[in-house]
């Protein structure tokens, strides 16, 4: 029986996300489909645009049999631990015999022949890329240039473009954790991942999303009827969108109990990036002004924002080399169907993390798992950002949604 695992952020969910699920279980012939999604926090170092119980929504919608939500701590990583703890995720459930992403490239060989680079020069290409991270590069765009350097493509019209640098990723990680594991690519079409703005076909989520930021309305044309149908729901609901300059007070608040010296132990807290926050801080009246600020060829706008959700999170460099080392901890349904309520019997069995379905019941276990406080504490972090009022405990209480 082929389950076929896909990894997403779904923020918000739009028509390339639906032609990725269909993708993968054609590709795969796959009896069912286990995504892995970030939570309320996505790798940009930014909330999601909408909460994860919408976008699981979206994801049932169209051809998700069972969510799963990727760890915050591997959700606010750079492409290389995103992918470890996403690949790990869907492993760990004992199911998936097959792994489908998209990429610029399309050609699953090619993924293979960087990964067979990536093995026989792992030391040479981690120097490298750290030399290039110095200079001021972001994790992907320093290993482009890396790869640019070390390899000579047999397609020559491959580039190191984000998804392929993801892909990447997933196919090196695959590769170290579970090489019996079938992986498939896909040629992405429509808007560039980092298009900001409406092309007329297949829209960027950083597209839809500025779209959203200035207050007008989507189409059909950019998101699914479900997902467009959420994304009005919250925006009814709460009045915004989440957004970064909705954590800016919560930021400074965090900021004005902390040294210099704990910012430093904070994940991200390096090369004087502390010192630098410490001075900026003072100067201006928004995040996303602060994000601006601080941001040059040394410290990437991503670098930036991961590092400041690491200070609200309280995440240290302590917290993040266990989850490095560790990986995931447990297994978190976000949502499933009658199909994937069976697979969730089955990992009963076959899992080899545990399926926390009842995060109260988990919370008082005489040894938490590993990484549950973080969990939750991000959950509330989401929430208390929003203008309507809440109380602390809003990840305890969750519960997987059930689509029938």
């Amino acid at each position: 029986m082929n389950i076929v695992g896909c990894i997403a952020e779904f923020n918000p969910f739009h028509q390339g996300h639906r032609i990725y699920l269909e993708k993968a279980k054609k590709l795969s012939q796959a009896h069912a489909t286990i995504v892995v999604m970030s939570g309320n926090f996505v790798q940009r170092g930014e909330p999601a645009i909408i909460d994860v119980e919408r976008r699981t929504q979206c994801a049932l919608s169209y051809g998700a049999d069972l969510v799963l939500e990727l760890h915050p701590a591997f959700a606010l990583s750079s492409a290389e631990f995103f992918a470890s703890g996403a690949v790990k995720t869907l492993l760990a459930t004992g199911l998936v015999t097959d792994l489908v992403f998209g990429s610029e490239s399309g050609q699953i060989n090619d993924f293979y022949q960087i990964q067979d680079l990536f093995s026989k020069q792992t030391v040479n290409i981690q120097q490298a890329r750290s030399q290039f991270m110095k200079m001021g590069y972001s994790y992907s765009s320093a290993m482009a240039e890396v790869l640019k350097l070390q390899i000579k493509m047999d397609n020559p019209d491959f580039q190191f473009d984000p998804n392929n640098i993801l892909g990447l990723e997933y196919v090196k990680a695959a590769s170290q954790l579970e090489p019996q594991l079938r992986l498939h690519t896909y040629r992405r079409i429509g808007a560039g991942y980092h298009e900001d703005t409406l092309t007329g076909t297949l829209e960027s989520a950083s597209a839809i999303r500025n779209h959203l930021k200035t207050n007008k309305a989507l189409t059909p044309s950019m998101v699914p009827e479900v997902s467009l149908n959420q994304i009005i729901d919250f925006h009814q609901t709460y009045g915004v969108y989440a957004s970064l300059n909705r954590f800016f007070r919560l930021l400074q608040y965090r900021i004005s109990l902390s040294t210099a010296e704990q910012l430093h132990a904070i994940y991200g807290g390096d090369e004087g990036l502390e010192n630098l926050l410490l001075k900026k801080i003072l100067l201006v009246d928004s995040y996303e002004a602060l994000v601006s600020a601080m941001t040059s060829k040394r410290y990437p706008a991503s670098r930036i924002r991961r590092y400041l959700m690491a200070i609200l999170l309280d995440y240290t460099k302590s917290d993040a080399a266990g989850f490095h080392s560790k990986g995931p901890s447990y297994l978190k349904p976000l949502g499933f169907n009658t199909k994937g309520q069976s697979l969730l019997k089955r990992m009963k069995e076959e899992a080899t993390l545990p399926v926390l379905s009842n995060m109260a019941s988990a919370l008082h276990q005489s040894k938490k798992p590993f990484g549950l406080d973080f969990d939750l504490r991000a959950t509330d972090l989401y929430w208390l950002a929003l203008p309507k009022e809440t109380r602390l405990g809003a990840g305890i209480r969750q519960k997987p949604k059930r689509d029938d």
